[in-house]
C-alpha cells in the first residue's frame, strides 16, 4: 500500500473545478498561493466535524484499562487514540502537560495489525518515558516494551523506544530497517523538522521504502515559520488526506 493509498486522492479537475473551488482560486492574489494541482486536492478534502469526547474516553478508557486499573484518559488522548485507529495516522499539535506519553505508550495497541512499533523521544523524554512506564502499567494495558522486564507473551505488540540521537548515530544508519516496523510514532517531533538532520534523511529514507507503515507524531511546537516543518509528517500520517503541501 503506498502512502497516497492511506486516503486516496480526491476526484476534481483543475481545469473545471467545483464552484466553491473556483471561487477560492478566483480570489488568489498575485503573489500568493498559486492555482495547482496540491491546492485543488487540499481544497477538495472532505471536512469532519469535531467528535463528542465523552463517549471516546469512556470507550477508549474502559477498553485499554486494567480491570484494577483507575485512572481515566484525558479527551485530548482519547481524541488521538481514535484518530490513530480508525484513519491510520495522527498530526498531533498537543500542549505540554497533556498527556503524550501516554498516547505514546498506547499508540500500538490501537493501531491496527501492529506488531512492531518504534517511537522516537528526545533523550531526557526517553529517560522519563521507562521511569513512568511501571505506574502507567498498574493501570493500562500497555504493549510488550523491547528489552524490558515487563514483556507480556500474550500477542501484544513490541514497542521499541529510540531516542532521536541514537538514530542520529553513525552506527545506526540502518535501525529503523532492522526492527523493520509495522508504525512509527514520535513525540516532541519538531525534532525531525530539518531535511538535512542525519535523523530526519533516515526517516525519510525509511518510508520512502516501507510507505505502509502507519506514523503518528505530536508537539506542542509543531512549527516554528513555516509548514514545511511539518508538511512531511502529515504526508507521512495520512497521505493525499493530508491538508498540507505534498
Amino acid at each position: 500500500m503506498s502512502l497516497s493509498e492511506k486516503m486516496p486522492l480526491p476526484k476534481f479537475s483543475v481545469a473545471s473545478p467545483n464552484r466553491a473551488v473556483k471561487s477560492i482560486r478566483d480570489r488568489l492574489a498575485t503573489g500568493s498561493v498559486e492555482w495547482s494541482t496540491d491546492l485543488a486536492r487540499v481544497l477538495a478534502l472532505p471536512r469532519r466535524p469535531k467528535p463528542d469526547l465523552g463517549p471516546l474516553v469512556d470507550q477508549y478508557t474502559l477498553r485499554l484499562r486494567k480491570p484494577e486499573g483507575t485512572m481515566v484518559l484525558r479527551p485530548i488522548q482519547a481524541w488521538g487514540l481514535h484518530e490513530l485507529e480508525t484513519v491510520g495516522g495522527l498530526l498531533g499539535p498537543i500542549g505540554i502537560g497533556a498527556g503524550k506519553t501516554l498516547i505514546g505508550m498506547l499508540a500500538p495497541m490501537v493501531t491496527k495489525n501492529c506488531q512492531r512499533a518504534v517511537l522516537l523521544l528526545p533523550p531526557d523524554l526517553r529517560v522519563q518515558f521507562h521511569h513512568e512506564w511501571p505506574e502507567y502499567a498498574k493501570h493500562w494495558r500497555l504493549p510488550n516494551l523491547a528489552g524490558g522486564t515487563s514483556f507480556v507473551d500474550d500477542g501484544r505488540p513490541v514497542l521499541h523506544v529510540v531516542a532521536y540521537s541514537e538514530l542520529s548515530g553513525t552506527k545506526n544508519s540502518n535501525l529503523l530497517e532492522d526492527i523493520n516496523p509495522d508504525a512509527i510514532f514520535g513525540d516532541e517531533i519538531q525534532c525531525l523538522a530539518s531535511f538535512l538532520s542525519a535523523r530526519s534523511k533516515r526517516l525519510l529514507r525509511f518510508f520512502a521504502n516501507h510507505s505502509a507503515t502507519r506514523f503518528g507524531g505530536w508537539t506542542g511546537t509543531m512549527t516554528s515559520d513555516s509548514p514545511d516543518d511539518y508538511a512531511h509528517f502529515g504526508f507521512f500520517a495520512i497521505g493525499a488526506g493530508s491538508p498540507l503541501p505534498i
